[in-house]
């Protein structure tokens, strides 16, 4: 951080960019401050690609803020309009989430998000903010919710599934030593079970292959997944465009890398994932449900982190997700928030009240995607 910078909001100029025909004004910036942070998915070129393939249809409210004459931070919101039991409600939330958004802050995050707050409520307009799996510890968040506090907002936070972490360090055989007897039992007793059906076959993309050779074949497990049934697999929706060009881009570069498990010759259960500052991001994961029994995706984790071991480009391995098999292989887990705040119009305090009598009658049982009611 330079010395011209203070700890004031006094001299920090802020701009909103509110039309895609002005998003040009921003990428410049963003791609600045992205490099002072570790997250993959704070990146420029990920935005982007979402902005274009999920976000077609929300309404981009980015505010960038300027000290000293330079960019030190970008809040890269979207405004989301959809009607919930009648009443039609006004979203704000990070462009990109739910992977873990950080703000992106290169100055005095005190000020800036004193600021960023003063032009939230000068905005309006909104019914809802919602910050999803946010960094508990992220910094800033604690000056926000004071804030809150202070300022008189509604406001709630939840904690949700952390996300595991493992530290890559050492050699893949002490690793494996110290994880419990009975997932190294399960893992030995899944990988025999599946062998005596055909070859269990492990491979890892390279930066040299063909992207479409990968789409098609991950399409196709996504195909016969059981995801699939339920409309989340890769093979449907705007994933189904969005991954083959991320692929495009980012696998000739060596920072996509795929998993893939076959049996017999025929690919059964992968792991898509995306390298960046030393951390293997491991985002996505599927598998044939006619293959079920043999637990590929378990038994696929051992050959993947041996593979992330023997890489020394690789320091650690987010799962992201704190799915029960993915903390038995993590060495922390990182906590995550959601935080939700409540505007200050009528109809965010009807939808304030109706979220908290939905959450009051049915608890925790609410399903997430419809916010509880927020």
């Amino acid at each position: 951080m330079e010395d011209d910078l203070s700890d004031t909001t006094a001299d920090i100029q802020v701009r909103l960019i509110r039309r895609r025909q002005d998003m040009d004004q921003v990428w410049e910036a963003w791609e600045r401050l992205a490099d002072k942070q570790s997250n993959f998915f704070a990146t420029l070129e990920w935005n982007r690609l979402w902005l274009g393939h999920w976000r077609s249809e929300a309404t981009p409210l980015f505010f960038l803020f300027h000290q000293a004459g330079r960019p030190v931070a970008l809040f890269p919101l979207i405004l989301v309009k959809a009607r919930q039991r009648g009443l039609m409600r006004r979203k704000l939330e990070i462009l990109a989430t739910p992977h873990l958004p950080e703000w992106l802050i290169d100055g005095p995050v005190g000020p800036i998000v004193t600021r960023w707050l003063d032009e939230l409520i000068s905005l309006g307009g909104w019914d809802v903010l919602r910050l999803g799996e946010v960094p508990a510890e992220m910094p800033g968040l604690a000056q926000f919710t004071a804030l809150l506090d202070e300022k008189g907002f509604q406001w709630r936070e939840d904690p949700v599934a952390g996300a595991p972490i493992t530290a890559v360090d050492g050699d893949f055989e002490g690793f494996w030593g110290s994880r419990s007897r009975n997932l190294r039992k399960k893992v030995g007793k899944m990988w025999r079970h599946a062998e005596r059906e055909g070859r269990l076959e492990f491979s890892v993309s390279r930066p040299s292959d063909d992207p479409e050779v990968w789409s098609r074949r991950v399409m196709d497990i996504a195909a016969h997944s059981w995801k699939a049934k339920e409309g989340s697999s890769l093979a449907q929706g705007p994933d189904l465009a969005f991954y083959p060009e991320a692929l495009r881009l980012y696998l000739p570069r060596g920072q996509a890398r795929f998993y893939m498990l076959s049996l017999g010759g025929m690919d059964i259960a992968y792991y898509l994932g995306f390298i960046w500052d030393g951390t293997f991001f491991n985002l996505k994961t599927d598998y044939r449900s006619d293959f079920s029994e043999f637990s590929p995706g378990i038994i696929l984790l051992k050959p993947l982190m041996e593979h992330c071991f023997a890489d020394p480009d690789i320091r650690r391995v987010n799962f992201l997700t704190e799915l029960p098999f993915n903390v038995r292989w993590a060495t922390e887990v990182q906590p995550l928030r959601d935080l939700t705040v409540a505007g200050r119009g009528l109809r965010a305090k009807a939808i304030w009240r109706a979220g908290n009598l939905r959450r009051a009658l049915f608890g925790h049982s609410v399903p997430k995607s419809g916010d509880e009611g927020l």
